[in-house]
């Protein structure tokens, strides 16, 4: 099963965790990639996300989930995040999030949907956009694909998206 693929059990999956900021890319204007060093973090699949919370100096705390954008690099985990407007954790992401900022994740989460490297065969990825990102863990999958087997796999990519106004 996919969801014991990763080491620890889910004790320790569910567990929040210490990370730290150590980059922030823009993508878009209103989109960022982030790197997390994540001490003790247990791996990932592609397909998977972690659960990202902030505390505030009074207390107060929210979470959200992201997909994680990049294939498992030790102890680093990147998430793509589009700011929704008023968002409280997209926005301080996005936005005011800056190396050496602190904040607690979990994961990784979610099993159903992965892809392993001694999975064979084509690849067929197919992505639609809601809210968000179009397709960042569909990104993961090509490119652990492509990692593992190189040249020797047909990969496929179909997305499609709607224009969105912006004013």
């Amino acid at each position: 099963m996919a969801r014991a693929a990763v080491s620890g059990g889910l004790r320790v999956r569910r567990a929040w965790r210490p990370a730290v900021l150590v980059e922030r890319r823009a993508e878009t204007p209103s989109a960022s990639t982030l790197v997390l060093e994540v001490p003790g973090w247990p791996g990932h699949l592609a397909g998977q996300h972690l659960d990202v919370r902030l505390t505030a100096p009074d207390g107060y705390q929210a979470a959200r989930s992201y997909s994680l954008a990049a294939p498992a690099e030790g102890e680093r985990v990147e998430i793509t995040v589009q700011a929704v407007p008023d968002g409280e954790v997209s926005s301080f992401l996005v936005g005011d999030a800056v190396s050496g900022d602190s904040v607690e994740v979990r994961g990784p989460v979610g099993g159903w949907f992965v892809w392993k490297p001694e999975d064979s065969g084509p690849v067929l990825l197919v992505a639609g956009q809601w809210l968000g990102l179009l397709g960042v863990p569909l990104l993961v999958f090509g490119i652990a694909v492509a990692i593992v087997h190189r040249r020797e796999r047909t990969i496929e990519l179909l997305a499609l998206g709607r224009a969105v106004k912006q004013g």
